[in-house]
């Protein structure tokens, strides 16, 4: 007699074996599950459903090489059976062959047209591979042929954001709670639409719904803390975080929101030891080391950072953030082109975030490339007109292109929306200083190193101001204060020499125009500038 390869359990002493596998399965005893569906297959090893059963554990456990196999040997012993290949095309997709997924999808579908599900799990395998219209087209017959489901809506929903649809795409997803209202995945998938759309406030209001649903879930609360951070509430981000961390202390998502929302509250070495431990927990966990090169950005170590937000992208390469923030990083080090590189892949992968567009015109800027610096402030702009930085940026921008004016009114707005940016008081002081404003250029200037004391720029503005006014003194203060910050620039040494030279201390110039040239061996510019100041 030949065995079933299909549902049969075969004989009485199989049955117990793939029930208690069945049984630890919905308590989430996921290495229960597979020791039970291990003795099953042992005992039965034509039977397709067992494999199945054990490739199942497998997945959950996160052994998807393992998973596949098993996956595979069920699609051997029932090839036309559309479910074993629909289950093998999932496993794949989860280590990334997504052509070999969308193969095992594509014959799941015409063993099975009529089914709903297999088409779903087609469009996600193209939505992985990025071919979104074709993934929609999936998506909407399988609501055609399932209207009742809440997963098909939300399913659509995900896809039609994707391709910025997003009045229909919230459309579906309120249809999926419609359906489903007790399922907090609903509320916090649409909560992650409006979130990646910037509209925060309605995100946080949807994760609320999703705890008061699930109190007790973890992730829920540590999600909610990073929407709360974006909104700048970040006292309530790290409660929420706490909580979070209290609920699941061995899990990651936590600890990483506990570090951003230290990080907002400028706490930075507590930020950077939460994202530690975040790291050692996940050590998979992206989000962890790109928030953690975040604070080392603001810890003034760059070249640690870069090493963090570069593996963040090697695991991830469709992060835009790690890829803002290593553009970011990259900047500090001096490595221009790499800086404008992973800037421009961050705004290619996310051409709706301001900070990307906001960092990238920051970069360009560096790099004197003025038109387009101003270009992408205005794109960042258009996205969120009430982003101070953006403002900041573009004032820069219009001052080297020479739009002096226009600049004094990009840098009055950037301080008005936040009045302790000190770098918009510079700017504000240096546009000021071009239209011959003296004693309000210096005001300003004067405000932005009362704001930020160690913002050089600040006091290389004043000494510059001071010494149109005559006031070498002055000006010899300011430029000692910029050189005690950043003790290692060649044009600030050469400053000081002009200003000792007005002063008559001809040796003290000599020496700076000295150290100038030490630190650019290369400046002839600065050679000269010796010559004509201390007369040689």
């Amino acid at each position: 007699m030949v065995k079933s390869t299909r549902g049969g359990s075969g004989t009485g002493t199989r049955r117990p074996a793939h029930r208690r596998g069945d049984r630890a399965m919905r308590r989430g005893a996921f290495k229960d599950a597979l020791r039970a569906y291990s003795e099953a297959v042992r005992l039965d090893p034509r039977n397709a459903d067992r494999h199945a059963e054990r490739g199942g554990a497998l997945s959950m456990l996160g052994r998807d090489d393992d998973a596949i196999a098993e996956f595979g040997r069920a699609v051997r012993l029932d090839p036309g059976n559309a479910d074993r290949h629909s289950r093998l095309g999932a496993a794949l997709a989860l280590q990334d062959r997504y052509e070999e997924a969308l193969e095992s999808c594509d014959r799941a579908v015409r063993l099975d047209p009529g089914n709903a599900d297999m088409h779903a799990a087609r469009g996600g395998v193209l939505a992985d591979l990025g071919r979104i219209d074709e993934a929609m087209a999936e998506y909407d017959e399988a609501v055609r042929l399932d209207p009742g489901n809440a997963d098909r809506h939300a399913e659509r929903a995900e896809a039609l954001a994707d391709l910025g649809r997003i009045d229909e795409a919230l459309d579906s997803y309120d249809e999926a709670i419609r359906m489903d209202p007790e399922d907090a995945s609903r509320r916090t998938d649409r909560g992650d639409a409006l979130h990646n759309l910037g509209r925060h406030s309605e995100a946080l209001a949807s994760y609320d719904e999703a705890i008061r649903i699930a109190p007790k879930n973890h992730f829920f609360h540590a999600q909610r803390g990073s929407i709360l951070c974006r909104l700048g509430r970040h006292k309530e981000a790290l409660a929420s975080c706490d909580e979070a961390v209290r609920l699941r202390p061995k899990e990651a998502h936590g600890h990483t929101g506990r570090g951003e929302a230290l990080h907002g509250l400028g706490r930075h070495s507590e930020a950077l030891a939460a994202l530690d431990k975040a790291v050692r927990l996940g050590r998979r966990y992206v989000p962890a080391r790109v928030k953690r090169g975040a604070v080392l950005l603001s810890l003034s170590r760059p070249g640690r950072a870069v090493r963090d937000l570069r593996s963040a992208v090697s695991d991830d390469p469709g992060s835009a953030e790690a890829r803002m923030l290593l553009g970011i990083a990259y900047g500090r080090c001096g490595r221009t082109k790499k800086a404008l590189a992973s800037l421009r892949a961050a705004a290619r992968l996310d051409p709706r975030d301001g900070r990307v567009r906001t960092a990238y015109g920051r970069a360009l800027l560096d790099a004197g490339r003025h038109g387009r610096a101003l270009a992408e402030y205005d794109r960042a702009l258009r996205i969120d007109d009430s982003d101070p930085l953006a403002h900041e940026g573009r004032g820069f921008a219009l001052l080297g292109s020479g739009r002096v004016r226009a600049a004094l009114d990009a840098f009055e707005r950037a301080a008005a929306l936040e009045p302790g940016r000190a770098r918009a008081h510079v700017g504000r002081g240096l546009a000021l200083r071009a239209v011959g404003l003296d004693q309000k250029s210096l005001a300003a200037l004067d405000e932005a190193a009362r704001l930020d004391p160690g913002l050089v720029d600040a006091h290389v503005g004043r000494a510059t101001v001071l010494i149109e006014s005559g006031r070498n003194a002055d000006a010899l203060a300011a430029i000692d204060t910029a050189l005690s910050h950043s003790p290692d620039v060649a044009d600030m040494h050469c400053m000081r020499g002009r200003i000792l030279a007005k002063l008559d201390r001809g040796e003290d110039a000599l020496a700076a125009f000295k150290r100038a040239e030490s630190l650019d061996s290369g400046a002839g510019g600065l050679r000269r500038a010796r010559g004509r100041r201390s007369g040689e």
